[in-house]
């Protein structure tokens, strides 16, 4: 299945859900996530960038990690909602 950067952050901003992609490295990694926000930390850009936002990637809070993540949306393999 194809997801769109839109239908993503919806379901993020409802729900935590496990994310399954393809790494840069070619490894796979199962991320538990959100973007619910009485759960998340504020991101705070930490250099002045100028550059337009990279939408091929999603920025998400890392459940287990506890800090931001992100990954390219072309490269998910599945996404479970948790209940």
């Amino acid at each position: 299945m194809k997801y769109t950067r839109d239908y993503l952050i919806d379901l993020l901003k409802n729900n935590t859900a496990k994310v399954t992609f393809v790494k840069v490295d070619g490894s796979t990694r199962e991320m538990l996530c959100t973007l619910k926000e009485e759960i998340v930390i504020p991101y705070i850009n930490k250099t002045e960038n100028t550059r337009a936002p990279n939408t091929e990637v999603l920025r998400v809070w890392d459940m287990e990690k506890t800090e931001w993540r992100g990954f390219k949306i072309a490269n998910i393999t599945n996404v479970g909602v948790l209940v």
